[in-house]
């Protein structure tokens, strides 16, 4: 699941930060800061160890070495604190219970394995229109995420991944790396990612909570954050608003964002997409 993936992320960010901070820490001069005080006045010393004994130098007017000082105290307390932080992570994480379906079965009442396991997480699904492919450990719907989870962006792009199966009879236009698509503007904006190299995938069917989506495009940007691309072709009918409209509600819960990984183009009155205005706008969001 994509929170033990968050969790272990984490972690070892944690420990590549530790394990830089204490190469600093090993690095700098033993010499430590000591400030005394006496009423409104401060002594500055570098104190140095030598076996049992404390030399202490003043150093009120080396303003500098004052503060180098004081930064290796703050990286030692930094390296201290987050040498506990990590241990204590490292035992919650050994500790968490699995949530993967499968392993929720053996738990539930007799017989409930025999159950369709996607109306068992979903039975808000039961109905709809939307076809799905049987699960499986790499095609599963993934949870909406904000960046690659630590893979370079060739190595997501590369990813299998549940491609949304709704209507596929609209899918009827082809880009010249022939990916279908659902409208000519959908290709041109596609054959743009392409002629500036953006890994990415379309319509991805993805989790948001209890809900799942497909958002047009995802594209992996080079610092490995996840853009979400819609685009809003020219349409009167009122579901098609209300759709769009729901697919932001459940982006600004996962907190993507209009201008920080959410981009969205439009065609314009005459049902056309001003690709040098969408080149703009790429550019602009993916740091081009």
């Amino acid at each position: 699941m994509d929170h033990y993936e968050n969790v272990y992320d984490l972690l070892t960010r944690m420990q590549q930060d530790l394990k830089s901070v204490k190469k600093s820490v090993n690095k700098a001069r033993k010499d430590s800061l000591m400030i005394s005080s006496n009423g409104n006045s401060r002594q500055f010393f570098a104190v140095t160890h030598k076996d049992k004994h404390r030399d202490r130098k003043l150093i009120n007017k080396d303003e500098a070495k004052i503060y180098r000082l004081a930064h290796r105290a703050y990286e030692k307390e930094f390296a201290r604190r987050l040498s506990v932080d990590t241990d204590l992570l490292q035992e919650a994480a050994a500790r968490m219970l699995p949530l993967q379906f499968n392993t929720l079965l053996k738990d539930l009442p007799k017989h409930f394995d025999e159950l369709d396991p996607f109306y068992v997480q979903h039975p808000e699904m039961l109905g709809n229109t939307m076809l799905y492919p049987n699960p499986s450990q790499d095609e599963w719907p993934r949870e909406a995420r904000l960046t690659t989870g630590g893979l370079s962006p060739l190595e997501w792009a590369a990813l299998p991944y549940c491609e949304n199966t709704a209507y596929p009879e609209h899918k009827i236009h082809r880009t010249s790396k022939g990916v279908f698509c659902r409208s000519k503007s959908e290709v041109a904006l596609l054959e743009c990612f392409d002629a500036l190299k953006i890994p990415y995938h379309t319509d991805e069917l993805m989790r948001f909570g209890m809900d799942m989506a497909a958002p047009d495009v995802i594209g992996a940007r080079s610092d490995c954050a996840l853009i979400y691309v819609e685009h809003w072709g020219m349409s009167g009918d009122p579901g098609y608003v209300e759709h769009n409209l729901w697919k932001l509600s459940l982006y600004a819960a996962a907190d993507i964002v209009i201008g920080k990984n959410l981009m969205i183009t439009c065609d314009d009155e005459n049902g056309a997409l001003d690709m040098k205005l969408v080149e703009m706008q790429i550019r602009s969001i993916f740091r081009i």
